[in-house]
């Protein structure tokens, strides 16, 4: 019998040393996992932002994680914003602890230093363990720049963080193999490489041919053409991303070969979001679904 969920709130690690050394076996899991992790034929959820709404965690965690044989995509961003940041990220941790398999937590560009220090993760750790909460931020990071950074399915579903990634120079698409043979465990948002940076900020432009450099001053703006020959050299059939927060929930782009969910309930100034996820079975039938239904 699988142990009742309440029992991982109310079983959190919120003791010093003990975060510590959970932090660190979480990093050792995931250094194990590929940059691109292959999911085999099963049906998957697929779930974006939730930056510390724990509550849509739990909604969505009720409804998938012990029926059918699910996979749980989620796709970055667990902490800055929301009112449970800390509970949220463990909570998801430890689900991942012991689910390995069902349970794949890939980066977001709130998976990183300098966005915890601005929007807010660093300020909830420093008033939740005072002293120690330096070492205890510092080791967060470690773990956080060894998440993986996309999925893809038996299908040809591409799961990402932010967006597709280009050749700087030449506005080239990349191919997946660049993307496996990338390494993690880059903790600032400057040393990256081109290629992590733009699959954690990348954005779409529906009105955009080719690329241009992006307003959040990291990464690029892709276009339909550019999308269209990343999804052609790659063989991908459908581009599943968040990185972007809608009242609705999501938003499709180029044809509806990309998809953009936002999965928190409440975001800052923005509540009651039409919070969505997306439902893959097993016979590659997609339906977009809202976290509440």
């Amino acid at each position: 019998m699988p142990k009742p969920l309440e029992s991982y709130i109310t079983n959190l690690p919120l003791k010093a040393s003990e975060l510590l050394d959970f932090l660190e076996e979480m990093r050792k899991i995931f250094i194990k996992e590929p940059n691109l992790i292959k999911i085999q034929r099963g049906p998957c959820i697929f779930i974006g932002d939730t930056h510390g709404d724990l509550d849509a965690s739990l909604e969505i965690i009720e409804k998938f994680l012990f029926k059918e044989d699910y996979t749980l995509v989620f796709l970055g961003d667990y902490v800055d914003r929301g009112v449970q940041q800390l509970e949220n990220v463990l909570f998801l941790f430890l689900l991942k602890k012991d689910y390995p398999q069902k349970i794949i937590l890939l980066r977001g560009n709130h998976e990183e230093e300098a966005m915890n220090i601005s929007y807010g993760f660093r300020n909830i750790l420093s008033q939740t363990f005072g002293k120690d909460s330096k070492r205890i931020f510092e080791q967060f990071q470690r773990t956080f720049a060894q998440l993986p950074l996309c999925i893809l399915t038996w299908n040809h579903i591409f799961g990402v963080h932010g967006g597709i990634p280009i050749d700087p120079k030449t506005r080239n698409p990349i191919i997946l193999k660049e993307i496996e043979q990338l390494s993690r465990g880059i903790t600032h948002i400057e040393q990256l490489d081109f290629i992590t940076a733009q699959l954690l900020w990348n954005d779409p432009k529906n009105e955009l041919t080719g690329a241009e450099p992006s307003a959040r001053g990291i990464g690029f703006y892709f276009g339909k053409e550019i999308f269209e020959d990343f999804i052609t050299i790659n063989n991908i059939q459908l581009v599943i991303r968040s990185h972007e927060v809608f009242q609705s929930g999501y938003k499709y782009f180029f044809d509806q070969k990309l998809i953009s969910i936002f999965s928190a309930l409440n975001y800052g100034f923005l509540q009651s979001i039409e919070a969505k996820i997306v439902k893959l079975d097993a016979d590659g039938t997609i339906q977009l679904m809202k976290i509440t239904e």
